[in-house]
């Protein structure tokens, strides 16, 4: 896992991802996540005079066609960024055998999280807390249910459910800093599975394939079935 993967993987949209992806150095340490902050006003005003100029302010709901036909939506959110806990964590890489264990054939890379505070600690397990990565170009992270292992940069907003392979889908997109950020969520067996992709808003053709690619990525993660974070060593 490279030390740029997460901020290449969103297409540089948030400074967050850029903090962490610095911190991390592709080895197993324990490291501080530091979840990071808000819009700016100038910035969103920008956005917001480029999302017109688009037409995408103008039609509340993107929506994709998947390959079996099902449709998924995605709502626009009226959202800030929010900032978060810091939180001690231990990193591990994936192995190849773990991706295949985990993702089948699906093109995954990624590190194992695990709670910093009890990793190695005398007579404490290991806990493993989910998986932070990127399957293609989308980022992935697969939090078991329950856990916090990283905020979701847009809350509070105003999403809309969909249904793939009868698989309720939590999805939005929202605007700022001159980017517009396709996200999902759902819940696969124990686990929450969240995904996100951006493209700068000037650009339709980009616009459009960030949010193709991040349906294609909900769709073979749920055709992939459970993620079984169980199965990973400790």
């Amino acid at each position: 896992m490279k030390k740029n993967m997460i901020s290449e993987a969103i297409g540089n949209i948030d400074p967050k991802f850029v903090n962490e992806a610095t911190s991390y150095t592709g080895k197993s340490r324990v490291v501080r996540r530091n979840v990071w902050a808000k819009v700016c006003a100038a910035a969103a005003c920008i956005a917001l005079v480029a999302a017109v100029g688009l037409g995408i302010l103008g039609n509340i709901d993107h929506t994709v066609t998947l390959d079996n036909g099902e449709t998924l939506k995605f709502r626009k959110s009226n959202t800030e960024m929010m900032g978060g806990q810091d939180m001690d964590v231990f990193t591990r890489e994936l192995t190849a055998e773990e991706i295949h264990m985990l993702f089948k054939d699906l093109s995954v890379d990624g590190c194992v999280i695990y709670d910093g505070e009890t990793y190695n600690a005398i007579g404490a397990e290991n806990k493993i807390l989910g998986i932070e990565g990127y399957i293609d170009d989308v980022t992935l992270l697969v939090s078991v249910t329950g856990v916090n292992i990283d905020d979701t940069p847009i809350t509070g907003g105003i999403e809309t459910i969909s249904k793939v392979e009868g698989v309720p889908v939590t999805a939005g997109y929202s605007i700022f800093n001159g980017y517009i950020c396709y996200y999902a969520s759902f819940e696969m067996g124990g686990n929450t599975v969240y995904v996100e992709k951006g493209a700068k808003i000037n650009d339709s053709k980009a616009v459009k394939a960030a949010r193709n690619e991040l349906a294609s990525a909900i769709q073979n993660l749920i055709d992939n079935g459970e993620i079984d974070l169980s199965q990973l060593a400790e």
